[in-house]
């Protein structure tokens, strides 16, 4: 598999479900294939102040 991938891209969270995605983890798995990682992070930095905990392996984000 080394060499055929060339660029993993993830997004950091969904907007939708709230779950937010090893991004380290992966980081690791495509450095391991010699690929580059691309994460879209723009849901990560929330416009407003939150309390994150988790809960069944995914955010839930409550405002505080």
């Amino acid at each position: 598999m080394r060499g055929q991938i060339g660029l993993v891209s993830i997004t950091g969270a969904s907007n939708v479900t709230g779950c937010v995605n090893p991004i380290y983890e992966a980081a690791e798995l495509t450095h391991r294939y010699g690929a580059k990682l691309h994460v879209d992070a723009a849901q990560l930095i929330p416009p407003e102040s939150i309390e994150m905990m988790r809960r069944n392996g995914c955010a839930d984000w409550r405002k505080r």
